[in-house]
């Protein structure tokens, strides 16, 4: 009911098992579970990378959406661009 995927149990059990691991997060049209899961994640001490390129919205024509999403996103992760990914290990 709540935005963040943290407010599933099923997925903080499987966070809890997975340990201290790279999440990638990708989002399109979850810009607020994006969000929201990204800063909780990271109040659990849990480490995401965020795909830049992949976090947009359908009605955000204009991308006016997604670069400030993004901003915010990299107080609490770290954005990549998709090029990139093999190499931020």
């Amino acid at each position: 009911s709540l935005p963040s995927a943290y407010s599933s149990a099923k997925f903080c059990e499987y966070m809890s098992y997975i340990g201290s691991i790279r999440c990638v997060v990708v989002g399109f049209s979850l810009h607020d579970t994006l969000i929201s899961t990204v800063i909780e994640g990271y109040h659990r001490g849990d480490k995401y990378e965020v795909i830049g390129p992949a976090v947009g919205c359908i009605r955000d024509r204009k991308n006016a959406l997604k670069y400030p999403i993004l901003e915010i996103l990299r107080s609490f992760s770290k954005v990549i661009d998709s090029a990139a990914i093999g190499q931020s290990r």
